[in-house]
């Protein structure tokens, strides 16, 4: 979560550097914060700001390994986690191309 400092930007806010979305930039190396994220949904893990981190709806949580906000789960839909939720997706969407005999 962002803090307040007299010596950031001209809101005054400041991110840590400690997020846990994955392809984070500025590991461990407090900069100026723009538009800081909420903690992650899921485990609470510190999301960053879009400056680290990228736009909300890009936030993947490295902590609990799916996306870190509700804005991430609208945009893209799901995570498929598990062999058996990866498997009934292509058999979804095998009997929706009407593929016959095909067996991933």
């Amino acid at each position: 979560m962002a803090l307040k400092n007299r010596d950031a930007g001209s809101d005054g806010l400041v991110c840590e550097g400690k997020s846990k979305a994955f392809g984070a930039r500025f590991k461990d190396d407090p900069h100026p914060a723009y538009k800081p994220h909420p903690d992650c949904w899921h485990c609470h893990a510190p999301m960053g700001c879009v400056t680290c981190s990228g736009a909300i709806y890009e936030l993947l949580c490295m902590n609990c390994r799916d996306w870190g906000n509700r804005a991430a789960l609208e945009w893209h839909g799901r995570l498929m986690k598990t062999a058996d939720e990866r498997a009934e997706a292509v058999r979804f969407l095998n009997s929706c191309l009407n593929i016959r005999g095909a067996t991933r």
